[in-house]
């Protein structure tokens, strides 16, 4: 029996703008500065050529978003963040986590970092400071922008590779990060 596929699910009441959306509107309540998010690393495209350092491309919102999804680390820890990144990326594309702190995140352009736990319970989304383009070239300053906030995550959060991808659990560093 075939399967209806599941509804695109939005971070934002239907009456929220994206383009003005930050922390404090009627939606979502903003995860706090001194939380660590977690965000799935897949290849080939979120790594360098080597699999060693994450690309600006590991945080590009899908075309026409201004989402990156991410699981809060102390939603229920570091074999929870495995194992939904495991459940929501191929396995022959999961290579490992990266960890970063929303105070870093949000220092570094973010509009907000929002508490989404209807995607999945621990699910958060950060919000960039411009959609990823869908059909047209966006104006270049916001090409550049985006580019320059992909590039600061970059920076700012630090990636694992799994050390055992076949395991249940996660086998690799703590992924929590200090203030």
């Amino acid at each position: 029996m075939p399967t209806e596929p599941l509804p695109v699910v939005s971070s934002l009441p239907d009456e929220a703008d994206p383009e003005t959306r930050t922390a404090g509107d009627d939606g979502p309540p903003s995860v706090s500065r001194d939380r660590t998010v977690v965000r799935f690393v897949k290849t080939p495209h979120h790594l360098n050529g080597r699999g060693t350092r994450l690309r600006p491309a590991a945080f590009r919102p899908p075309a026409g978003s201004d989402e990156i999804s991410v699981v809060q680390q102390d939603f229920d820890g570091d074999d929870y963040c495995k194992k939904m990144a495991v459940a929501k990326v191929p396995v022959s594309q999961y290579h490992g986590l990266a960890s970063g702190l929303v105070g870093a995140i949000m220092d570094s352009g973010a509009r907000a970092v929002l508490d989404t736990p209807h995607i999945f319970p621990g699910h958060a989304d950060i919000i960039t400071p411009y959609p990823s383009p869908k059909d047209e070239p966006p104006p270049a300053e916001e090409t550049k922008a985006l580019q320059e906030f992909c590039e600061a995550l970059v920076e700012h959060f630090h990636y694992f590779a799994d050390p055992n991808k076949a395991a249940e659990g996660w086998e690799g560093p703590p992924l929590a990060r200090a203030s």
